[in-house]
């Protein structure tokens, strides 16, 4: 079913409709319900990669991980899941098993905006691949890089180390 058959059944405008389904505040209450009536009369449910399209946002981040089967990512993939269920948003996880072709793939998720953003974990390109794909959306890695403008969240394992050896010693 089409929005068009939306907008004749509730008598009203294609745009209407369409701001309805994308959640647009500039819609009276009494079309939203005509609307939303028509919708729900011919069972129509809108297509959510499409509004997400529409919008610029999918509301996915991608946690691009090598594995799973580890503490530490478990832990890693826990916590984003958890953060992005109490902000509402999804995570997509993408393992890469250290397949540099696999990576690559999950890289054009960001530049064709199926993603958000990304969380890399674990990586086989260089810290100027990732500086680049900064231009298709925002990237932060849990590795230290080479550049400055890419963001990191990591544990100093130097410093970590020097504490616990002058805790020893």
């Amino acid at each position: 079913m089409s929005i068009r058959k939306i907008a004749e059944l509730a008598d009203v405008s294609i745009t209407t409709v369409s701001r309805v389904i994308n959640e647009h505040p500039y819609v009276s209450d009494a079309k939203r319900q005509r609307v939303l009536d028509a919708m729900e009369k011919i069972n129509y449910v809108p297509n959510r990669h499409a509004i997400n399209l529409s919008n610029g946002h999918s509301e996915t981040i991608g946690l691009l991980v090598p594995y799973s089967r580890n503490s530490c990512y478990e832990q890693l993939i826990e916590g984003a899941l958890e953060e992005a269920s109490i902000k509402g948003k999804q995570v997509m996880i993408l393992p890469t098993y250290f397949d540099e072709n696999k990576e690559k793939d999950y890289y054009t998720f960001l530049r064709d905006k199926t993603l958000d953003g990304m969380i890399i974990t674990s990586r086989t390109q260089d810290s100027q691949f990732l500086n680049d794909l900064q231009k298709y959306g925002p990237i932060v890695t849990t590795e230290l890089t080479s550049q400055k403008s890419v963001p990191s969240v990591y544990p100093d394992r130097q410093k970590i180390y020097q504490d616990v050896f002058d805790f020893f010693f």
